[in-house]
């Protein structure tokens, strides 16, 4: 048989060889130890190459089954590179017992629990950090937890299913939201992500959820049925905190009478949802909880590495105020960025954009990036065609290299190689956009 009648076949091969990485997932799950870290990556950059080709060549159906697949591997198995898991089922299991999980830590009620097997092996599972401190997961998200609880003893396979479900929602909605002849390499480049499918269905991250939520929030509002879209963004804030920083974007975006609605619609069901917060000291204990992580621990930062290497060598500044500071900085800097936004722009769609620039801004300047924190950040890159972020959320799983403890100091050289693709694609990428603003800087000079 000649060359050219074998075309064809090839042809045909080409498109099924990015299954394979079904076959990376699957060893990834069952087959991996954490502690393995050379084996994980690589099946982690493996299925990455694929998940590149295969956002090219698949067409949208072959894309959803390839993702359909892909995750339904990860069922029955425990999360791997994440133990956070055993802390939504523990919450679950006290609202369950009709305790309120942001009135006890863990460490408060273990004794109360010594013959429970499962609250024991929860308890060592889960780690001191949160063994000795209050529920930080936001009411509606504890609710996902409750019903985990209900399944018991196939908890981790419902909480799952939830975030499979999630996954699924974006799918349709990607495909509402996304138009063009390349629309389904961007819902590809979505819905087929590693760091998506292994963060997701594989270690059990609710940002799928929240992200669900802000999608169907954001598809609403361009129906023009802004109350219920209210209600939605809502429900994602409350799974995660993270799209409260997109509401002065749209400020401007509604006429005032839809405005108002939205508004009050926001409000009403944000009250609704954080009143188990409100029944004692709970809502101190989160806040609390809340403020602990976010000025006390430091992981995976790119400019703030920068900043506290600055204060410790050059000023002298201790690392334990410096990121207090900082902390407040960048919070301050993103709430007043988000408002002049919202302020400066009228429309959906530029808002949008808006939520993609402040997030990136709040990701490059945080002092803690986990990798499944790019998640929403990935999202809104789809929607604006950007794939500087696909880029990092290939280099951020290197981050995991910081877990398991092959660097130990605070700025190393895998930092570099981490952050240093994202930066120069990130220009490359917007170099049209950089060059017009600095000709207009120059402009602006000479006059």
């Amino acid at each position: 048989m000649d060359t050219y009648s074998l075309l064809p076949y090839l042809r045909k091969l080409k498109i099924y060889i990015p299954y394979l990485s079904v076959l990376c997932y699957a060893f990834f799950a069952h087959f991996t130890q954490r502690t393995a870290v050379i084996e994980f990556s690589l099946l982690y950059f493996l299925s990455f190459t694929l998940y590149l080709w295969a956002s090219n060549i698949l067409s949208l159906r072959q894309i959803i089954v390839l993702g359909i697949l892909s995750r339904i591997v990860f069922y029955d198995s425990t999360p791997l590179l994440s133990q956070d898991f055993s802390r939504f089922i523990w919450d679950g299991h006290l609202i369950l017992e009709g305790v309120n999980p942001y009135q006890f830590t863990p460490s408060e009620l273990i004794e109360e629990y010594n013959s429970n097997r499962l609250m024991n092996s929860l308890y060592e599972i889960m780690g001191g950090l949160s063994q000795n401190n209050y529920s930080n997961y936001p009411p509606f998200n504890q609710f996902f937890f409750y019903l985990a609880a209900l399944c018991n003893p196939y908890e981790i396979e419902a909480l799952r299913t939830v975030l499979f479900a999630a996954d699924l929602g974006i799918l349709w909605l990607l495909q509402k939201l996304i138009n063009g002849a390349k629309a389904n390499l961007w819902i590809g480049l979505y819905f087929l992500n590693p760091l998506v499918i292994i963060e997701g269905v594989g270690n059990l991250h609710f940002e799928g959820l929240m992200v669900f939520f802000f999608a169907l929030a954001i598809w609403l509002i361009q129906k023009n049925r802004t109350n219920l879209s209210g209600l939605f963004w809502s429900l994602s804030v409350f799974v995660k905190l993270i799209p409260l920083m997109f509401l002065p974007l749209f400020l401007k975006s509604f006429k005032q009478r839809k405005k108002l609605g939205f508004y009050l619609m926001f409000s009403g069901s944000s009250i609704v949802l954080l009143l188990p917060l409100f029944q004692g000291n709970e809502l101190a204990n989160f806040w609390a909880t809340l403020q602990l992580w976010f000025s006390n621990f430091a992981f995976n930062g790119s400019f703030y590495k920068l900043g506290k290497f600055t204060a410790e060598y050059l000023f002298n500044y201790p690392a334990y105020k410096f990121i207090k500071t900082h902390s407040a900085a960048v919070s301050a800097m993103v709430f007043f960025t988000s408002f002049y936004l919202g302020i400066k722009n009228s429309s959906t769609d530029k808002a949008l954009k808006n939520a993609l620039l402040i997030l990136s801004l709040y990701l490059f300047t945080t002092a803690t990036v986990h990798p499944w924190y790019l998640i929403t950040l990935l999202f809104l890159a789809v929607l604006h065609q950007q794939k500087f972020v696909v880029v990092w959320s290939a280099s951020i799983f290197l981050s995991y290299l910081f877990y398991t403890g092959y660097s130990a100091q605070p700025w190393t050289a895998l930092s570099f190689i981490i952050y240093l693709p994202v930066f120069a694609f990130l220009i490359y990428e917007n170099q049209r956009i950089i060059l017009s603003v600095l000709s207009s800087w120059d402009v602006r000079r000479r006059q």
